[in-house]
């Protein structure tokens, strides 16, 4: 599983557009319920934050849970902003919920350029490894080259990877 939330970190760039398609403005929120085994003596959760940004504007955000604390940290390599929950000898189910208004700006998908040369600086800081995304594990890369098989050019590759993520 934490693999698998790896891809998604390293993957939110490059598919902003694409899930986010046709919802201009709306309210959002997401439950995080960690399973955990009987006894857990410490639960971690680490989650993107969703920031404004010159494409959306976030405000009303709202996190509540059962934690035991929490906070919002960048990181260093990445500049990507996270959600940080623990809790310490849950006695109940760990619950996060994260609640926030979001307005987009109209953008057209487009598609990224399939010339095979290398990415641009933009974007290739975004697929570079940090310690919270390990994109150069071997077991990752094995994972992604399986995904995206077959597929041409980088949105394709980029698309399913995506599925592959939300099917597994």
């Amino acid at each position: 599983m934490k693999k698998i939330g790896c891809f998604v970190i390293a993957l939110l760039p490059l598919l902003c557009a694409h899930t986010f398609a046709g919802a201009p403005s709306g309210q959002v929120t997401f439950t995080f319920t960690p399973t955990v085994a009987e006894k857990t003596k410490e639960v971690i959760l680490w989650v993107p934050y969703p920031m404004s940004d010159e494409f959306q504007t976030i405000d009303d955000m709202r996190v509540s849970g059962n934690f035991t604390e929490s906070g919002v940290y960048r990181d260093p390599g990445s500049e990507a902003v996270y959600l940080y929950a623990h809790w310490t000898a849950p006695n109940e189910k760990p619950r996060c919920v994260i609640g926030f208004h979001i307005r987009q700006k109209d953008r057209r998908r487009t598609k990224l350029d399939d010339s095979h040369q290398a990415y641009p600086e933009l974007v290739a800081r975004y697929l570079a490894a940090t310690e919270q995304i390990p994109a150069d594990d071997p077991e990752m890369k094995a994972i992604a080259l399986k995904a995206v098989d077959g597929k041409k050019g980088t949105y394709e590759k980029a698309l399913a990877i995506y599925d592959w993520v939300v099917e597994n």
